[in-house]
């Protein structure tokens, strides 16, 4: 998944828990002003106000939808955080390692020397592939130090975890795209 992808996943998320909380405010405030209009209104000649009841109805089917916008953000935000590392394993040729860095618990970064046994750390790799913008993948420290900024490769991924990176060695093969 690149950048583009991560970016529209991430405002659709913003979208609906934000939109959900904005429907509900709007949803309130119709309620709450139709719902004075209908309790100070004198009837008269003995004639109902229908229409502010039915204000009412719509100011309740705004919450729920708004609440259902939130609850589906949350749960499409939960699911893409559950299932980042799963998917189809692909192998890309022509791998461009941009970045490569270590975040420590407190997800600052780190530098590679500090990194002590046992501290809790994660492993990040950032790399451009061909007809793909860049793309951030975790992995394990013994891909982490195969990958040297600058190397271009043949790497394997799983969803957004680097499973395998394999350095060219010489001249690089030239870039075939039927490959």
């Amino acid at each position: 998944m690149d950048q583009r992808q991560e970016q529209r996943r991430a405002g659709l998320i913003a979208f609906l828990v934000l939109g959900g909380i904005v429907l509900i405010g709007f949803s309130y405030l119709l309620g709450l002003t139709f719902g004075w209009v209908t309790i100070l209104s004198i009837p008269t000649h003995g004639t109902k106000s229908n229409g502010a009841l039915a204000q009412m109805g719509l100011s309740a089917l705004g919450f729920l939808v708004g609440f259902g916008m939130i609850v589906a953000g949350i749960a499409l935000g939960f699911a893409i955080h559950i299932t980042r590392f799963f998917g189809f394993r692909r192998t890309v040729t022509h791998c461009k390692i941009i970045a490569r860095y270590v975040l420590n618990s407190e997800h600052q970064h780190a530098s590679e020397d500090d990194v002590a046994v046992g501290q809790s750390v994660r492993y990040y790799v950032k790399l451009a592939a061909p007809y793909r913008g860049p793309m951030e993948f975790e992995c394990v420290p013994d891909v982490f130090f195969s990958c040297g900024e600058g190397m271009v490769g043949e790497a394997q991924f799983q969803g957004r975890w680097l499973g395998r990176f394999t350095p060219y060695i010489g001249v690089v093969p030239p870039f075939n795209p039927k490959h």
